[in-house]
């Protein structure tokens, strides 16, 4: 079964690339294809994990930025550990989101101020 690094990568991928082959010719130039595109397609298949010392290269060729760039590289780093441990992981970066999402909309609604411990003035 796949990890969640390559749940991710295979879309990103997929939308920029019209193959593995074209994407490894661009994420990780002078680098023999056939043993790049090989990697990958186990990388995609679930049974390796991803190359630490070339997905930030792989990052660059997708064109990822921001948080994006930092959970993708972030998976890849999980992806050299246990399968609990990225569960854990996943769980917890989902219930951070959904907390974000919820201070935020409570923001909106003016119940939470914008700055903890500042109030607005009246």
């Amino acid at each position: 079964m796949p990890r969640q690094f390559a749940v991710m990568l295979k879309p990103l991928m997929d939308a920029k690339f019209p193959s593995g082959r074209a994407f490894i010719r661009a994420a990780e130039r002078g680098r023999d294809e056939d043993s790049g595109a090989a990697y990958l397609s186990k990388v995609l298949a679930g049974t390796k994990p991803a190359p630490l010392e070339r997905v930030e290269g792989w990052a660059n060729a997708l064109n990822l930025t921001g948080t994006e760039r930092a959970h993708f590289l972030s998976l890849a780093e999980l992806s050299h550990g246990p399968e609990t441990v990225e569960a854990e992981y996943l769980r917890m970066h989902q219930e951070l989101a959904e907390l974000r999402s919820a201070v935020r909309e409570a923001r909106q609604r003016g119940i939470v101020p914008r700055q903890p411990g500042r109030q607005k003035p009246e």
